[in-house]
């Protein structure tokens, strides 16, 4: 688990600190996605990088 930009461990995917993981394999899928642990965050991961949660419910 990465920290996130304030230093503290946070399962927040809408964080770039806290998917740094997931955003580094990036161009190794077309889509990933990941949650947190009560399903109700969520996190998109392209090519082009971290999607904007709300982009992808407008």
């Amino acid at each position: 688990m990465h920290l996130d930009k304030d230093g503290a461990i946070r399962m927040d995917c809408s964080s770039e600190c806290a998917m740094a993981g997931l955003l580094a394999l990036r161009d190794k899928f077309d889509l990933a996605f990941a949650n947190d642990p009560d399903y109700d965050r969520h996190g998109i991961v392209t090519p082009a990088g971290l999607m904007n949660p709300n982009h992808y419910l407008a």
